[in-house]
């Protein structure tokens, strides 16, 4: 029989931002939740039993950071004081998270543990993700620069998977050859449920742990100690106090010599038993922790949508404040915003009882997390406002403009259609509040008439005087539209049956693409990639290009989430799936065409097509071909009926590609392949992206790209939801499909999302996959130039914010240094080798320059530099942070 000699028993309250309280009340029970911890720790300090003294964890930095902005000195002083003999620990995290996060929410979720270690003497190796499926790729590099050492995993299954047959500790291998070590650990509060301690029966907990170490035996378990925690079940699962009860309990199970020894632990005490173990003893294991969970945020599309917006107006931001001077105001603000992204990011969503979706319990936390992106918007929106007024040097108030500030954030060079106001040119009062205000920013410019298209390099800027820029003429000579003119009967497969009919064919033409379609259907019937002859569309395929898919439990069967997931928490203690793979649905495309029409611009052209289609009031989708531009864009805009039952809706993407295709996608910035980067067991089905997901054919030399700069979730392959995939097939004419919105969850996210949903998405073909050019199309897609009034006339009418002379370098992000001195850039290479990139700032003196983590802290790279030039080397896939320190 296996021999467990010990088990280690970390205390802690799971924090879920909402979930069993409103967010307001949760805020205050967690600052209760240390103080309540603190006098617990002190009515037990005289316990002789040393192992059966009480410990408590932080479980995130949120829950410290929150208690310090009201708690006393005197209190303050009792948590340094257990903090440092070992009885009160710190896990580094700011928040169990999302995959939703990007690169900068990673590492700025890192930065509160410099300010903790210092400020109380202890040391935060650890990160705990509980109650998540996973954490993006990048996360075990950019934890490993920041001091790392362990994360403690307790992934939760329902609705989502375990890997590497749990309980487990391996090495977890980053995107660029370094290792973190991972406990694998059960879901929080095991503890609590398979001893069921809340009885209080030694007895019980005896012969229930034997049925646990049997368990533990059969699954492979090899180590003498096991790893569990506790809450205060069966009251409080979740946002639970400390609990002397347990306490009690095992103080009795120790004194009576009862086996195995109970030791409460902290996370850095379960990382140093953990170092005790030789790497020869623990698996390696590489690939990204593709997480299961978040097809949830799919119940909030446009809150979603507004959050995504938010990041990228943020970079934009900083890249403009790299041409001005240090405003620490500014900075504040950039901060604000980057915090309330971050806990958007967090993995709550709402109410336990969402399923009472009317109930002012469930109704008040939907409206407080689906706020949080808007205030992040607000803030993102005066932030970037006023880092186009500073750089255009624009007064408080005049009675004149002389021309416009065009910029490009993006790292590709643009032909940019300007759209000027017509009242710019005309004399009249100008104000810096109206140019802050949405119709200034947005309405008046949406129906605004075109001039140009003026070239800027990448990460540029341009001021051009009115008389400097020409009017664009109502249509662009390279694109073209019309119809064939015969009608000819064509065989039509639907996903019914196949029909004779007579047809017309439409198209649009641009430089790289040409579309055809049916004008009495909307149906597409072809998408030529006229630069390599690839017929993108199968034949034989029952859906169309960009066609919108209604998926549900077939409601003669089962119509309720029980058909895609029958939970039993019984079964899921000892780590028993309960996915339904084989749960029966039914599938609805649109009932019938509303209309189709195109419309022509000086830069583009568009097919708009309408359609009738089950639970939505109104279905429009609009596929728009630039002249500039390879990338098709293509919007999605409904208006959702208030339905309740379990739906779903796909767009798909057929693919004429032989089997044996190959599947890609983004996490945090980094490029990874579907199977081949992850890790096992993880989802496959669905994966969250930062930017793009695409299907290649190596042999072949085809590819093609869905750009997801609003909605995130992608499948490959097909529409796959609850197949529990090991691996992804790769038959012969694949889908990928976007994910836009669902309600499939049975707790936490609504269950409904009435109303206006606009998406915005690009596709793009070519040849063999290349990550450096798919990062860079589809981070330059998601990224808009921006367009503002200058009041004056400049000195320099035109500049570079940033320089870089590597293609395959990529600018993730920047923010400002904590200093105040300086700029912290977040790079990536997508190289298959190191490279030296000369990184220039064309508006700053550089007087330092330094490899950083994300605590700022100096690594031991040094970085070349002059004036305005660093060079820096950069490590294929690995999130590297460089500090340019820089004058005036």
């Amino acid at each position: 029989m296996l021999e467990i000699k010990e088990i280690l028993v970390l205390h802690h309250s799971h924090l879920d931002y909402g979930y069993t309280h409103t967010q307001p009340v949760l805020r205050e029970l967690q600052r209760e939740f240390l103080d309540e911890a603190l006098r617990l720790l002190d009515s037990t300090a005289d316990w002789s039993e040393k192992d059966s003294q009480p410990k408590w964890t932080v479980e995130v930095t949120a829950q410290l950071l929150e208690w310090l902005k009201t708690s006393s000195e005197p209190d303050v002083e009792r948590f340094t004081q257990y903090a440092q003999a070992g009885r009160i620990g710190v896990s580094g995290f700011q928040y169990n998270s999302t995959p939703l996060v990007d690169a900068e929410g990673i590492a700025s979720q890192l930065r509160p543990i410099k300010e903790i270690r210092q400020r109380f003497g202890i040391p935060i190796t650890t990160v705990n993700q509980h109650d998540v499926n996973g954490i993006p790729w990048p996360f075990v590099d950019i934890a490993l620069d920041a001091g790392i050492q362990l994360l403690i995993m307790a992934v939760n299954i329902h609705f989502g998977g375990s890997i590497d047959n749990r309980p487990s500790i391996f090495k977890w291998k980053s995107p660029s050859g370094r290792t973190l070590r991972v406990m694998n650990g059960a879901h929080y509060t095991m503890f609590d449920q398979l001893l069921k301690s809340w009885d209080r029966n030694l007895d019980t907990m005896s012969d229930l742990f034997d049925v646990y170490r049997k368990y533990l035996e059969k699954r492979g378990w090899s180590h003498d100690f096991i790893y569990l925690t506790t809450a205060a079940a069966p009251v409080c699962w979740d946002n639970s106090p400390p609990n002397r009860d347990t306490a009690e309990l095992i103080r009795k199970w120790n004194s009576e010599g009862r086996t195995p020894h109970i030791r409460y632990i902290t996370p850095d005490e379960l990382r140093q038993r953990i170092d005790e173990i030789p790497d020869d003893q623990m698996r390696t294991l590489s690939g990204d922790w593709t997480d299961f969970w978040n097809f949830g945020a799919g119940s909030t599309a446009h809150a979603v949508r507004i959050s995504r917006q938010a990041k990228t107006k943020l970079r934009t931001s900083r890249i403009i404040s790299t041409a001005l001077e240090t405003n620490q105001r500014m900075e504040q603000i950039d901060a604000d915003a980057q915090e309330k992204l971050n806990l958007f990011d967090e993995h709550t969503w709402g109410a336990f009882n969402t399923r009472q979706h009317d109930h002012d319990f469930a109704r008040s936390q939907r409206h407080l997390k689906q706020a949080i992106p808007y205030e992040a918007d607000g803030l993102v929106e005066y932030l970037i406002t006023d880092r186009l007024e500073a750089l255009a040097r624009n007064p408080w108030d005049t009675h004149d403009q002389h021309g416009v500030l065009v910029v490009n954030p993006s790292a590709e060079t643009r032909q940019i259609a300007v759209p000027v106001e017509e009242t710019w040119p005309l004399e009249g009062k100008r104000l810096r509040t109206a140019r802050m205000a949405w119709p200034a920013r947005y309405g008046q410019l949406e129906a605004s008439p075109s001039y140009g298209p003026v070239e800027l390099a990448p990460f540029s800027w341009r001021f051009l005087k009115f008389d400097e820029l020409d009017r664009m003429g109502s249509s662009h000579p390279r694109l073209e539209h019309g119809q064939i003119s015969e009608a000819e009967p064509v065989q039509r497969l639907n996903i019914n049956e196949t029909e004779i009919i007579d047809t017309v064919t439409g198209y649009l033409e641009s430089p790289s693409h040409r579309l055809e379609y049916d004008m009495a259907t909307g149906r597409i019937t072809r998408l030529l990639d006229k630069s390599s002859g690839w017929e993108v569309l199968p034949e034989a395929s029952p859906y169309t290009f960009f066609q919108l898919v209604r998926e549900e439990p077939d409601p003669l069967i089962n119509n309720h989430r029980t058909a895609l997931y029958a939970r039993n928490l019984d079964q899921e203690k000892y780590d028993v799936s309960c996915w339904q793979t084989d749960w029966p649905r039914r599938l609805h495309t649109a009932l019938r065409p509303a209309g189709n029409r195109v419309e022509t611009g000086s830069d583009r052209i568009s097919l708009i097509l309408s359609f009738e289609m089950p639970g939505l009031k109104s279905l429009e989708q609009r596929i728009t071909l630039r002249a500039d531009s390879p990338t098709i864009e293509l919007v999605l805009d409904v208006d959702k009926e208030d339905i309740r039952d379990p739906e779903s809706y796909y767009l798909i993407f057929p693919l004429a590609l032989s089997e044996g295709w190959r599947g890609h996608f983004d996490t945090a910035g980094i490029p990874v392949e579907l199977d081949a980067e992850q890790l096992p067991e993880v989802s496959r089905d669905w994966v969250t992206v930062d930017q793009f997901a695409s299907i290649s054919h190596d042999q072949e030399e085809r590819s093609a790209a869905l750009i997801c700069p609003d909605a995130p979730l992608v499948m490959h392959g097909g529409m796959n939801f609850g197949d529990r995939s090991k691996t992804i097939e790769r038959k012969a004419d694949p889908c990928l499909v976007g994910w836009p919105f669902n309600n499939y969850w049975d707790t936490n996210f609504p269950y409904a999302q009435p109303g206006r949903i606009t998406l915005r998405y690009g596709f793009a073909t070519g040849g063999k996959y290349s990550p450096t050019e798919q990062v860079r199309q589809a981070r330059s897609f998601s990224t808009p130039s921006e367009i503002h009034p200058a009041l004056t006339e400049l000195d320099q009418d035109q500049g570079r914010f940033i320089v870089l002379d590597h293609d395959d370098a990529h600018v993730l992000d920047l923010k400002p240094a904590s200093t105040h001195e300086g700029l912290i850039l977040t790079l990536l290479s997508t190289a298959s080798a190191s490279i030296d990139l000369t990184l220039t700032l064309p508006h700053r003196k550089i007087i330092g320059a330094s490899v950083v983590n994300a605590l700022e802290e100096v690594l031991a790279e040094k970085i070349e530099f002059d004036d305005q030039a660093a060079v820096c080397k950069l490590v294929p896939n690995r999130i590297t942070h460089v500090l340019i320190n820089s004058g005036s």
